[in-house]
């Protein structure tokens, strides 16, 4: 599944309300969990230590080790579930949190809630939640983070960094906060990769360890210092987390070293619990090589070999997500009767997957996601005013969600549609409306201050784009034409 959000961090409690919570000692103040359990707590404890870090198949295991010792461990399920590889899991870990929820203390039910707005998208919520953290526990770096992460859902990038950096200056020893606003340096404007290196260096050396050495790479491929980057992912290797494998991958890849690269992106697909980026990365060395129809076939050949692998809920969410990124290739390339096949086949798998996660909210987006496909195929048809109508009917879908990203696919085809009207004026509006992360949605707002005679805001976006270094398929997309305008 799409991950909730990079890391679900934990508040630290100052004080005990239940007899038989346990306090986890740390250099992040105590941290207090109802458990009736001390093995369960040492579990948990590992398991929060590795979540803390990013490290998701490492806390997994801990994590259900700790449910095994108490099955009524809340928080366990918790934390479970925000790392839980699809939607469904996501569901039924939170199902089994609200289970043991009445008996947990006041941070455990504040953690609860927060969560479970991602059963319905609400962000607005999960921002009013996160403020009572901080309101509750002022002096915590953890809460702090939560607050952080909830402006970043609604895209306040200037209030989500103030908050890392207090979450860093209340716990300096404590990597949740070095790690969240080392990610804010590196991707939410103002970027600044210097002052992201500074953050993860520190953080190297509080926390010597795979991932933090993953982030300080993360750093000096932002930086164009691929040398430096491959030599921090290389010690990063561990053959237990995928991490390592899969960010040399992305090094070689962007090298021109293909074929290493696939092979790194194999070794990771290995140790990932279900191997979908593996297959996807695999597919981006196609399209860095300018070889989009290889591209797709790798794509569909992971579908037959490893999908009949997972088991019903897996398979269908590996499929559908393989399926969605060879669609969107099909919409770059302009290959309609290509992506008429593959909606055709997404179509059932995306029902299924809002129908096994069981929220109104999980339906209609994936109602809205094969809506945003149908609506480029009329586009890429030409039927331009099916395309309108079929974004009018994402907007109606959507309606119900409290999102402010919500529209994002509504407005991106209306600015593709007006980009083939050659209005681009509107078609200005309209992407600049979109998600400013998305690389993809930069390279169409690019391309319309170009038409429309803004060259120097297209080059800067060009530019940009250009000396991104981080792999996605957005990017992989684009990355030629953008090298080749520079």
């Amino acid at each position: 599944m799409k991950k909730i959000v990079q890391a679900f961090v934990v508040l630290s409690l100052l004080f005990c309300i239940n007899p038989n919570t346990h306090a986890q000692n740390n250099p992040n103040k105590g941290v207090l969990f109802t458990t009736s359990s001390n093995e369960a707590l040492s579990f948990f404890t590992d398991g929060l230590k590795y979540y803390d870090l990013g490290e998701n198949t490492k806390a997994r295991e801990y994590l259900q080790k700790a449910i095994k010792q108490d099955p009524a461990f809340a928080s366990a399920y918790i934390y479970l579930a925000t790392i839980a590889p699809t939607q469904q899991e996501f569901v039924v870990d939170l199902d089994k949190a609200k289970e043991n929820i009445s008996t947990a203390n006041q941070w455990e039910k504040l953690l609860y809630n927060y969560t479970e707005t991602y059963l319905t998208d609400n962000t607005e919520k999960r921002l009013a939640v996160a403020q009572t953290m901080t309101t509750t526990f002022p002096t915590s770096a953890r809460a702090c983070l939560y607050l952080g992460q909830a402006y970043e859902n609604r895209n306040d990038f200037m209030n989500a960094r103030k908050c890392f950096q207090k979450a860093v200056s209340l716990e300096p020893k404590w990597s949740g906060g070095y790690m969240a606003l080392t990610n804010s340096y590196l991707f939410e404007d103002p970027k600044d990769f210097k002052q992201a290196e500074k953050t993860a260096s520190q953080l190297v050396g509080i926390v010597p360890t795979g991932s933090t050495y993953i982030l300080l790479g993360d750093t000096y491929r932002a930086q164009n210092n691929l040398k430096s980057a491959e030599e921090m992912y290389t010690k990063a290797l561990d053959d237990q987390s995928p991490s390592g494998y899969y960010k040399r991958g992305h090094v070689l890849s962007l090298e021109g070293q293909y074929d290493k690269a696939r092979q790194d992106y194999e070794k990771a697909g290995s140790l990932d619990i279900i191997p979908t980026a593996a297959s996807q990365f695999k597919a981006n060395t196609y399209l860095f090589a300018g070889e989009p129809a290889k591209a797709l076939e790798s794509l569909q050949n992971d579908i037959e070999k490893i999908a009949p692998t997972l088991d019903g809920s897996n398979s269908n969410q590996f499929k559908l997500d393989l399926l969605t990124s060879a669609a969107l290739i099909a919409i770059h390339t302009q290959n309609a009767e290509k992506l008429d096949e593959l909606i055709k086949m997404a179509q059932p798998l995306s029902e299924d997957i809002g129908n096994r996660a069981g929220t109104t909210e999980a339906k209609l987006a994936q109602k809205s996601s094969m809506l945003y496909l149908q609506a480029m195929l009329q586009a890429i048809k030409n039927d331009l005013t099916g395309a309108v109508q079929t974004a009018e009917e994402i907007k109606t879908t959507m309606e119900p969600v409290n999102n402010p990203l919500k529209l994002d696919g509504y407005d991106f085809i209306l600015g593709y549609v007006a980009m083939q009207q050659k209005d681009f004026a509107k078609a200005i509006n309209h992407f600049e409306k979109t998600n400013k992360l998305d690389v993809y949605n930069q390279y169409w707002l690019a391309k319309a201050y170009e038409a429309a005679g803004k060259n120097d805001k297209a080059n800067a976006i060009y530019k940009y784009l250009s000396n991104y270094n981080f792999n996605n398929l957005g990017f992989a997309l684009v990355r030629n034409e953008v090298k080749k305008r520079m």
